[in-house]
């Protein structure tokens, strides 16, 4: 399963955690509260320490689901003690979670200029191969390679005529879209974010582009 399905489960996983809250318990007695762990942990990845928290239900490696917690940007791997209550909250249901401090954040020595999407996946990688995880990693930068990715994708989880029929549908989108283009192409400008100062990726620069416009 690769990193960005990984993320994706996780958000299905706290979706149904907040679901089993809403449910009303019953009058029985509750059981007891199984034992767990957290553990505050420096991953090596890129040559830098990077602050982690591994928690779950049991010490002694077992067969589990495991959630990647990612905090925003700018924000810490404890998100003001939030993402602590859900990983007490996973861990007690049997699942596993590892959150990790991106540069520049929370407990990391980095400058914040190191924080970008490279790092940022590097940094999971690193973490998810110290909990034992099998990955299969993605960094595309271009149109043609989200499409790859999406072929892969599909591959992996045993969809692949899915998969192909997505990007057939999004290569006609993109075809209609160049096709609708005005031939005065407008300037266009796109900065992710001001300090570092982070201007668009290349496929962001593609997808102007496909619309008719000059990055």
């Amino acid at each position: 399963m690769t990193q960005s399905l990984k993320i994706a489960l996780g958000g299905l996983l706290l979706g149904l955690l907040a679901a089993c809250e809403a449910t009303p318990r019953s009058s029985e007695a509750p059981a007891a509260q199984a034992a767990t762990f957290s553990e505050d942990l420096l991953v090596v990845s890129r040559g830098m320490s990077v602050p982690v928290t591994f928690a779950g239900p049991s010490r002694q490696p077992t067969p589990a689901p495991l959630v990647i917690m990612a905090h925003g940007h700018g924000g810490t791997r404890h998100e003001a003690g939030g993402f602590t209550a859900v990983a007490d909250a996973l861990a007690t249901r049997g699942i596993y979670s590892i959150r990790m401090d991106f540069p520049g954040c929370g407990d990391s020595t980095e400058s914040f200029r190191n924080n970008n999407l490279s790092n940022m996946q590097a940094d999971i990688a690193a973490d998810l191969i110290r909990a034992g995880g099998a990955i299969h990693g993605f960094n595309q930068r271009d149109v043609a390679g989200i499409l790859a990715m999406i072929r892969t994708v599909g591959a992996l989880v045993g969809a692949p005529e899915p998969a192909a029929a997505l990007v057939a549908s999004l290569e006609q989108r993109i075809a209609a879209a160049q096709g609708e283009a005005q031939a005065s192409a407008p300037r266009v400008y796109i900065e992710e974010w001001d300090d570092p100062l982070i201007a668009g990726i290349g496929w962001v620069s593609e997808i102007v582009e496909i619309a008719g416009g000059r990055d």
